[in-house]
């Protein structure tokens, strides 16, 4: 291939850099490289960067870990449940909801468990299932939770600056006043516990004892 000299307009090869006819030094164009791609330019990644760090900041602490799990539940058709496991809300059930923000799924964590229990007269095998239940969803509810959010959130108009990262934190984000919660539950429960002592019964096989009149 050729190209035109600027100077003198004497046709040379695409690869030279001086003209052959007036010696003019030809400018050199420049290399297109991995770095400066379409693919890669800060127009293009900007955005996804952008939206990654709403995402980081709407989830607060453990985002790297919930990041991976949200992973499992995207393809390219569209969102689709995977059953995935977390040990939190196994452990602490309905706290971890209200931890997250979860309002809803918090009461029915809450609620649920006691009110099958009152209505099948079970044990702590509902109570059981329940955790289960709780431990296998909780990333895919959350999941939902936080993708609703960012929706409701980016549909409105946003405000640069700080003021955007508050309201991503304030929005979703933690509450730690809910350990404290948890904290107290268990301490009034065992105050309870040692306060009301459970009845005692006589042995099966003997009478129990008649008090004197």
């Amino acid at each position: 291939m050729t190209k035109s000299c600027g100077s003198c307009g004497r046709q040379i090869e695409d690869n030279a850099r001086f003209c052959s006819g007036c010696g003019q030094r030809l400018p050199e164009e420049p290399i297109e490289t991995p770095t400066t791609s379409a693919s890669s330019s800060p127009a293009s990644s900007s955005p996804a960067s952008s939206e990654q760090q709403d995402w980081v900041k709407f989830l607060g602490p453990a985002s790297e870990y919930y990041l991976q799990q949200f992973e499992k539940f995207r393809h390219e058709g569209g969102d689709r449940f995977a059953l995935t496991w977390n040990w939190f809300p196994f452990l602490l059930g309905w706290l971890w909801f209200l931890y997250r923000k979860m309002y809803l799924y918090a009461a029915v964590f809450a609620v649920g468990p006691f009110l099958t229990v009152a209505l099948l007269r079970g044990g702590m095998e509902i109570l059981f299932m329940w955790g289960l239940a709780a431990g296998g969803l909780a990333n895919y509810l959350y999941y939902g939770h936080v993708k609703r959010g960012l929706d409701e959130l980016h549909s409105q108009p946003r405000v640069p600056g700080d003021t955007w990262d508050h309201t991503l934190s304030d929005v979703g984000g933690v509450q730690p006043y809910v350990w404290w919660l948890g904290a107290g539950i268990v301490v009034m429960a065992v105050v309870l516990g040692i306060m009301n002592p459970p009845p005692e019964h006589p042995p099966p096989n003997q009478p129990a004892l008649l008090e004197d009149v």
